[in-house]
């Protein structure tokens, strides 16, 4: 065989090696994408390492082919000799010449290896993409309704009205060292029958029960049941103030009541607060499991004393309805202060 022939043989053999690059390739392009959707999957993410230093392998083993093709057809015969073992069979039919080239083993062998781990290593990858598939798409909780969780205010930095005496605190004070930094009203024996006054503060934490978002649409108060104001003292105690919340007033005079997104009247937020302490709350609004969010609901009455309820809106994954929220199976209860004697707790009490 001539350099024609061998020219013949070294084209296959390139174009061979084209075509492993290209399925190679190929491979390392769906191992990628189904890397980026596991994400922390070692497995896949090993999987692109292997085809991307595959990929190089076979680009190497092209150029070296190409390379020694060349050097045979600038050399001639006599180099040709070096590097061919030709076994001359003679046909009987006119004496064809077929000559064989023969591949160093290992290199061979190591081919077939990268391309095995590569192949396995991708179909790996695939397996675990399509499990996971399957596994999202049998969640049953995509749609649910958000968690929803209720926290009443009754610390001392709120107000309380109690239908008790004023000789009947003062004989209790001091209000005792476990409670004074951190305690509730309703904590402190002598006034624990009491009532938060207005303005009742209750924190509402909204969070997605799964990776579906949910989008609230409102967030209502409804009125249970209104009474005349409670008589007694309203108790008050000096504090620091409050951390930033979402803001809501719900004005429990209005029949039904209203529910507005409150501003804190500021142009720049108090230090150390973040920019959406200052802007009004608009629905819709966005949480998921990631990401909750607390309302402060401020409940304000001039005129009642007030049971209440809120329901929250909600929208997720093609399913809606509305989540009804109270005090422990209680509804929440708010009393105007029209009815009552302004003290402040010190030391003493200090009454106007």
């Amino acid at each position: 065989m001539g350099p024609e022939g061998f020219v013949l043989t070294s084209t296959r053999r390139t174009w061979l090696l084209a075509s492993l690059g290209a399925v190679v390739s190929a491979a390392s392009g769906i191992t990628i994408n189904v890397a980026t959707d596991l994400k922390s999957s070692w497995l896949a993410w090993v999987g692109v390492v292997a085809l991307a230093a595959a990929t190089a392998g076979i680009a190497v083993a092209a150029e070296l082919w190409r390379g020694r093709h060349v050097r045979l057809l600038e050399n001639g015969p006599a180099a040709n000799a070096a590097y061919l073992s030709m076994s001359n069979v003679r046909a009987a039919s006119g004496g064809t010449v077929n000559q064989a080239i023969n591949i160093n083993p290992l290199f061979l062998r190591t081919v077939l290896a990268i391309s095995s781990v590569v192949w396995l290593t991708a179909a790996g990858g695939l397996a675990g993409g399509a499990i996971l598939s399957r596994s999202n798409s049998d969640d049953p909780a995509i749609g649910a309704a958000p968690s929803v969780v209720a926290k009443t205010v009754d610390d001392f930095c709120s107000h309380w009205v109690t239908e008790k005496t004023q000789d009947e605190i003062e004989s209790s004070l001091p209000i005792p060292d476990n409670l004074f930094g951190y305690g509730q009203w309703s904590e402190w024996s002598p006034v624990s029958d009491g009532i938060r006054a207005t303005p009742g503060l209750v924190l509402l934490t909204v969070q997605g029960v799964n990776t579906t978002q949910v989008v609230l649409n409102d967030i209502r108060v409804r009125t249970v049941q209104k009474r005349d104001p409670v008589a007694g003292l309203e108790l008050s105690k000096e504090c620091g103030g409050e951390g930033a919340y979402r803001s809501l007033v719900a004005n429990l005079d209005r029949d039904p009541p209203s529910v507005n997104g409150e501003e804190a009247g500021y142009s720049t937020p108090p230090e150390g607060e973040p920019e959406w302490s200052i802007k009004p709350v608009r629905f819709p609004y966005e949480v998921s499991a990631t990401d909750a969010e607390t309302f402060a609901i401020y409940a304000v009455t001039e005129n009642y004393d007030v049971d209440w309820v809120v329901e929250v809106d909600w929208v997720s994954a093609g399913e809606s309805g509305t989540v009804v929220v109270d005090n422990g199976g209680k509804p929440f209860r708010t009393t105007s202060v029209r009815n009552a004697k302004q003290c402040t707790v010190l030391d003493s009490l200090d009454c106007a």
